[in-house]
């Protein structure tokens, strides 16, 4: 952003058909016309600002009427908004179907993207599910660093076997259609994806890094476990606002009972809408860590607000809450109880942890 609102994130149009026009909107600042570089040809457009590679650009999905259509800069809402005019009124399924023609021959990474999700999900007789040409627009999306692209292809390749938080599209990302289903799934090629989009300033994707780094384990992956890395990104996720950022990060601290404030610090941080962070905080409460007051009524409180956020985050029986304290700070193959516990978008599984622990003791 240059001050006047101007979008540096590359792929950030919206568009509609309505009828007889197709209207395309990008955010574009408050720029005057003469920074807009927009053309119109019956077959293929291009816009964005000039000298800046163009926010769209390739061959739409039908001949419009190139005369006819025209662009406008909409200041209230600093939005560049161009207006085509189709040469037939039907539908479209989508807006982009490839590169712009000679000498052009060019198309933005957006547009790869929405190209492999129609064709990851289909698009009726227009265009039917193909699997491997969605992964090859993906692909292509992702080599120019188009996040959600590199996000989609994260996940589609994390083993099944991770917690669900490295399987679900965030906000905003799309779900997996069964023609990608298929992928052979592979845990260094995820992280491989995740390095470049945390390397890009993802948060979402430094947060997931932070945690494959923590505990590779719960990835079911050969990553080696790197606590110092992890808590890079970690901290540099949560510095950008998310909220998983800040969880991870008090995971890292959370490893060592000298940091145990800054673990609280990092849960609390991540507030009061998320569900592990909100139960590892009532780990804390009830054991008095961490700078936390010794409070079982106060801890419940927070067990049972993390439950109404999350099913899985189950509330610990009395007997359990009992035996936690008794086994005060003790770990389990080395890694903490209540990490197991909430591990992010697991299931909670503190029954079997305590029946193992009480194994081992025997």
């Amino acid at each position: 952003d240059d001050g006047r609102g101007i979008n540096a994130v590359q792929g950030s149009y919206t568009w509609d058909d309505d009828d007889g026009v197709i209207s395309v909107h990008i955010p574009i600042g408050l720029v005057s016309k003469e920074e807009v570089d927009v053309k119109i040809t019956p077959t293929w457009i291009k816009a964005g600002l000039k000298n800046k590679p163009p926010i769209i650009v390739g061959k739409l999905f039908q001949g419009i009427e190139a005369e006819d259509s025209i662009w406008q800069i909409e200041r209230a809402t600093k939005t560049l908004t161009i207006h085509l005019e189709k040469g037939a009124s039907v539908p479209w399924p989508l807006l982009i179907v490839g590169p712009a023609a000679a000498p052009v021959n060019a198309m933005d990474a957006q547009s790869f993207f929405f190209l492999g999700e129609a064709f990851e999900q289909g698009r009726g007789n227009a265009l039917p599910a193909d699997g491997a040409q969605a992964l090859i627009h993906y692909v292509k999306s992702a080599e120019m660093k188009f996040m959600p692209a590199l996000m989609h292809l994260a996940r589609a390749y994390t083993p099944e076997s991770a917690p669900a938080a490295f399987l679900n599209p965030g906000q905003g990302g799309v779900s997996y259609g069964t023609s990608l289903s298929a992928i052979e799934r592979n845990a260094n090629t995820a992280k491989h994806y995740y390095t470049i989009a945390a390397e890009a300033d993802g948060a979402e994707a430094q947060a997931a890094l932070a945690w494959g780094l923590l505990h590779p384990a719960m990835l079911a992956g050969t990553w080696e476990a790197d606590v110092t890395v992890a808590s890079e990104w970690a901290q540099k996720s949560s510095m950008q606002g998310c909220t998983e950022g800040s969880y991870v990060l008090g995971l890292c601290y959370e490893r060592d009972a000298a940091t145990a404030k800054m673990a609280v610090a990092s849960f609390t941080l991540a507030g009061n809408s998320h569900a592990a962070a909100l139960h590892s905080l009532a780990w804390h409460q009830l054991r008095g860590t961490g700078g936390m007051e010794k409070d079982r009524r106060k801890a419940n409180i927070l067990f049972q607000r993390a439950n109404q956020l999350d099913a899985r985050m189950a509330t610990p029986t009395d007997a359990e809450l009992n035996l936690a304290l008794r086994d005060s700070g003790a770990r389990l193959l080395g890694i903490p109880l209540d990490l197991l516990v909430v591990a992010v978008g697991g299931v909670a599984v503190l029954g079997a942890i305590l029946y193992l622990r009480s194994k081992a003791k025997s």
